[in-house]
């Protein structure tokens, strides 16, 4: 009972935070949910939750990333394919190794594999952060998709890469060429797995409706429980669960339009996208909710332990997030920007002060203020 309780103030929570923005539109809801989270922990509130970091990737993340591929524009996302995959795949591979090296940089006593662990954390982008934050703001044709392409897809690659090398963390062993390939066997076995199990949980669906029924209710378990299904299956046979579900979504997505459209009713249509956004407003709030309740331990372990410094982590972590921007926008601007060169002529010039900027602030605080804390903080 403890847990459905803690449930059920949770989904209280996401709702609130949702109906704060309804008055407050220029703050996401995310950050309210945030908020309400880390405040409840201090109500006399007896909350139960254990977090399991398998079984919150299978019932929260997967059918996050499922619903968020289901729901995706298939033509958006063939039209601006390349520079999805540049930046969900090449720009996450080329975040961890620069960061991860910043890190080792700053940090030598950290094993290499580990501060790979750190970077592969750093990496990806948020879907919802990224529709919160654009909400309301003109951008460029074709930018939100983009962007809402490359957020899909690049949790993918950053949970292969952070699964890598934590691997690499417990076997105290770590080879480039062995990461590669693993990195290549499983998301390129996850991407196989979940096209082959799309297509027949697909085709399976497509069966039920022609020749048995055509039966809503059981349409809408079916889909709410296949990213489980396919996550479970993936990490089984050892590819990546994650990767299998996004791809399985797509081709879903993909068969919605071919062939769902013209066989389901109206109202199956429209009780299975209702189920669908239901879900993902539900699972979004939960995750940003539960990040707010787990703020206070984290904080409470910081600030209580004598071994850590305070403000040597604060600068280690401003210099890690100023190498994190110039590593991104470097990215984005010699690759993104010359895909649509004509309409970026302002943007081109805005993206040079700020990385300029940025790359000053970096090597000022690498050459002048990190090692002079560095000497005081070893010396004592």
């Amino acid at each position: 009972m403890e847990i459905l309780f803690t449930i059920a103030i949770f989904i209280v929570l996401v709702i609130t935070g949702s109906f704060i923005n309804r008055y407050i539109p220029r703050i996401p809801a995310a950050l309210f949910q945030v908020m309400l989270g880390f405040f409840i922990t201090y109500l006399p509130i007896p909350l139960h939750f254990e977090f399991e970091s398998e079984a919150f990737m299978a019932l929260v993340i997967a059918p996050l990333l499922f619903t968020d591929g289901f729901n995706s524009s298939l033509k958006n996302i063939w039209l601006y394919k390349k520079p999805i995959i540049y930046m969900a795949i090449f720009l996450v591979l080329v975040t961890v190794i620069v960061v991860g090296s910043i890190i080792h940089l700053l940090l030598p006593m950290i094993p290499w594999a580990a501060c790979f662990v750190l970077a592969a954390i750093l990496s990806p982008t948020d879907a919802v952060a990224v529709k919160s934050i654009t909400k309301g703001m003109k951008l460029p044709k074709g930018l939100m998709a983009i962007l809402e392409g490359e957020s899909l897809l690049n949790d993918a690659s950053g949970l292969v890469s952070f699964n890598i090398a934590l691997a690499a963390v417990l076997t105290n062993t770590f080879s480039v060429t062995n990461a590669s390939y693993k990195f290549l066997v499983v998301a390129g076995g996850g991407a196989i797995f979940g096209l082959i199990i799309g297509i027949a949980f697909s085709y399976i669906k497509f069966t039920f409706l022609t020749k048995i029924a055509d039966e809503s209710n059981i349409l809408v378990i079916f889909q709410l429980i296949t990213p489980v299904i396919v996550f479970y299956l993936a990490e089984h046979i050892g590819v990546s669960g994650i990767v299998a579900v996004v791809i399985a979504a797509l081709v879903y997505n993909y068969h919605r339009k071919l062939h769902l459209l013209t066989i389901v009713s109206s109202d199956a249509a429209v009780t299975i996208d209702s189920t669908q956004q239901i879900t993902s407003y539900v699972l979004n709030g939960f995750v940003f909710t539960f990040l707010g309740y787990l703020l206070p331990e984290i904080y409470h372990t910081m600030f209580n332990n004598r071994e850590i410094d305070i403000v040597y982590g604060f600068i280690i972590s401003l210099v890690i997030f100023l190498g994190l921007m110039i590593v991104r926008l470097t990215f984005v601007y010699f690759n993104y920007i010359s895909f649509q060169p004509h309409l970026f002529t302002t943007a081109r010039k805005t993206m040079k002060v700020i990385s300029s900027s940025i790359i000053l602030l970096f090597f000022i605080f690498i050459k002048y203020i990190t090692p002079k804390y560095l000497k005081i903080y070893f010396h004592q």
